[in-house]
């Protein structure tokens, strides 16, 4: 940010209405202040801990924390552990040509494509738990075109499940690997 301050609205901001005789909103305290501020009174928790539900996002640094693990651990099978990009934001154009490729909706996160124990492979879908406003656990859960896409890779000979961290991950992956 120039000169460490905070966003001045401009003219044309809502903020900013000196055409209606409202006032003028103009901050002049650095971003250090402001954050100083924010921590003393407690307004500024939100701004470093995960009380809010979770975005796309929180699965996202999920997902790519237990990839980088596995390829990690597992060099030789780190060709075999593919992502789907269902959560990707796109174009409309580009989403009806994914769509016509065989995109489909549902579809677990990760796929680990390495027969073990009787299954065919095994199919990740990434969910975060994450505490509310009022400090009470939540969890994210499956949509229904994730339960039935589910139902349907089950019944075909391949193991689902649903991980919430890291470790649920090395335990899974550890566990079906043998």
């Amino acid at each position: 940010m120039k000169d460490d301050k905070l966003h001045r609205p401009t003219a044309k901001s809502p903020a900013n209405r000196l055409k209606t005789g409202k006032s003028r909103v103009v901050n002049t305290m650095s971003r250090e202040e402001v954050l100083r501020l924010l921590s003393e009174t407690g307004r500024g928790d939100w701004m470093h801990t995960e009380r809010q539900k979770p975005t796309q996002h929180g699965e996202s640094n999920l997902q790519r924390e237990c990839v980088k693990w596995f390829r990690r651990e597992h060099p030789d099978l780190a060709l075999l552990l593919n992502s789907v990009p269902n959560g990707a934001r796109v174009k409309r154009s580009q989403a009806q040509v994914l769509i016509a490729e065989g995109l489909t909706k549902g579809v677990a996160d990760l796929e680990l494509n390495v027969a073990r124990g009787g299954f065919h492979g095994l199919k990740i879908e990434m969910k975060r738990e994450y505490e509310d406003a009022d400090g009470h656990r939540r969890k994210t859960y499956q949509e229904p075109e994730q339960r039935a896409w589910q139902a349907a890779v089950e019944a075909e000979g391949y193991r689902y499940e649903v991980v919430r961290t890291r470790e649920e991950f090395v335990e899974l992956i550890t566990g079906y690997l043998g």
